[in-house]
């Protein structure tokens, strides 16, 4: 019963902010065209990560006014850019991965661009609800 309900609720989770970001949508709304599809893919990863920057700032806005004493605050600022950077370390290596399995071609590219949204979707939501816990 355990597993059920974790299942139910890792679905509902993961199909709650894959709403917010569908690559997939792309090729559905560019009729077939390889070239438009991939110039939406193109825009949708640079909005995707301008949102992941945009909630990074946001906690460190945060932490920085965070009422706890200046060494606290300090050593927890210093962790969450450490993980920033892990995070796009990572983001660059699995998307890197994603695209060497697809064996270039075609559609290689577009596959690294939408793991990349994927990646930031998931990145976004994790930064934007931390956050909260930052809040007076």
């Amino acid at each position: 019963m355990r597993v059920q309900s974790f299942t139910i609720v890792l679905f509902l989770f993961f199909s709650g902010f894959a709403n917010a970001y569908q690559p997939f949508d792309c090729h559905e709304k560019n009729s077939g065209s390889h070239a438009s599809e991939s110039a939406c893919l193109e825009r949708m990863a640079k909005n995707s990560a301008l949102q992941v920057t945009s909630a990074f700032n946001l906690i460190k806005k945060r932490i920085s006014a965070w009422d706890a004493n200046p060494e606290e605050r300090a050593a927890v600022l210093k962790t969450v850019k450490i993980s920033q950077l892990h995070y796009e370390q990572y983001r660059k290596s699995q998307c890197e991965f994603v695209f060497s399995a697809v064996n270039g071609g075609n559609t290689a590219g577009d596959s690294r661009l939408r793991c990349q949204i994927q990646l930031d979707a998931a990145r976004f939501e994790l930064l934007r609800d931390q956050s909260d816990w930052f809040i007076h």
